[in-house]
């Protein structure tokens, strides 16, 4: 199955456009918005800004009912629990217009945003699922590790969104060397949440986060069942890596 990643907008909300396009040309399984769809440095002082990009989504969801996962990024759970809000950029006077946004892309997908997924041997998160987040045991006689996956995926789905304040928790991780991604299984992560010039490869997390000024604003796919990634730029080439 080949999976559109889009990661961070970020209220650039032609992003959705520019994804629909895609999807119109290739023809793609399902998607994935990696989430972070609001708050930036340049836009954020604009409420303009977040009526547009949140309709942008909303009508993206909508097209794409059945065949789209939806994350939620660090910067939305920042709206829906404002006492530990921690994001830069944010705009207390937008809440009201990012959580009415937040319902519409629920209704239209007809199902709830979370803030992992699982598809095949591909795991997605905003930030990347790390080795030094709080998660119950594998079970080590488990010899299926899609097992092991869920469980640890339902765990995430289910915490508290006060207790993802972490550093190490799946809407703020950011790659290390003292918390590796999680690598049970062999899993292959997708992330974004780390700003990267080009998508970067971290032991078993490739990072997608390009679309800031002086990113390469490319679009990863990704084959969940050869692990094939490879990218679309603005102009819809493809940029195969392998």
């Amino acid at each position: 199955m080949k999976v559109l990643v889009i990661p961070d907008v970020h209220l650039q909300g032609w992003m959705f456009t520019l994804a629909d396009k895609i999807m119109e040309k290739y023809k793609y399984n399902l998607v994935v918005v990696l989430g972070d769809l609001v708050d930036s440095h340049i836009y954020g002082a604009d409420l303009d800004a977040y009526k547009e990009t949140m309709w942008a989504a909303a009508l993206f969801a909508k097209k794409y009912r059945g065949r789209i996962i939806w994350l939620y990024g660090n910067h939305e759970i920042a709206y829906i629990d404002e006492k530990n809000c921690m994001c830069s950029g944010h705009n207390f006077f937008a809440t009201q217009i990012v959580n009415e946004g937040l319902k519409k892309i629920r209704d239209n997908l007809g199902e709830e945003i979370v803030v992992a997924a699982r598809v095949d041997g591909i795991l997605f998160s905003h930030a990347g699922i790390s080795d030094g987040y709080s998660y119950p045991p594998v079970l080590e006689t488990d010899k299926q590790p899609w097992r092991g996956w869920d469980y640890i995926i339902d765990t995430i789905n289910n915490t508290r969104y006060e207790n993802l304040m972490s550093p190490q928790s799946p809407i703020w991780y950011r790659p290390n060397y003292i918390f590796l991604p999680l690598n049970y299984g062999n899993c292959l992560q997708i992330a974004g949440h780390t700003p990267s010039k080009y998508p970067y490869f971290f032991h078993s997390l490739i990072l997608m986060d390009t679309f800031y000024p002086g990113g390469a604003n490319l679009f990863g796919i990704v084959d969940t069942l050869t692990y094939e990634v490879f990218y679309i730029d603005k102009e819809l080439n493809i940029i195969y890596e392998g």
